[in-house]
Formats: structure tokens, sequence, C-alpha cells
């Protein structure tokens, strides 16, 4: 395999896809840490919604990094 051996990052720099979707991923688990250290301002209800929303998300991106051979 030409990836053997090879960091995700590396393996980005030829892989304009998974570029983007570690971008997006770095995105998302940003977003999710904001909002983590805004929990107890928050009414938990809408917390609850907007991490479940995110974390599904990064979920996604996971698994189509995973796809795209960038991951464990």
């Amino acid at each position: 395999l030409a990836s053997a051996g090879r960091t995700v990052v590396e393996r980005a720099t030829d892989d304009p896809e998974l570029a983007a979707l570690l971008v997006e991923k770095t995105d998302l688990e940003t977003r999710i840490a904001e909002l983590v250290g805004l929990k107890g301002t928050m009414d938990p209800a809408l917390y609850d919604a907007q991490l479940e929303r995110l974390v599904l998300a990064l979920a996604a991106v996971n698994r189509s990094i995973r796809n795209r051979g960038g991951g464990p």
C-alpha cells in the first residue's frame, strides 16, 4: 500500500477530500469543546440537543476519514 507508514496528515496532502474532512473534524472538536465550556450557562435541553448534533456530526466525519484510509 502506498499509504503504509504515512501519517493521516501526509496522506491528506495527496487527497483534498481527506484534507477537508480533517479540517471539518478539527472544527467540530473545537465547537464541542466550546459548547462544553458553556454548559453551566445554557438551558440543559438546548445544551443536550446541540451536543448531540455535534457529536453525531463528528462521528460521521470520523467514519468518512476511516473510509478514505485516514484513520484506524
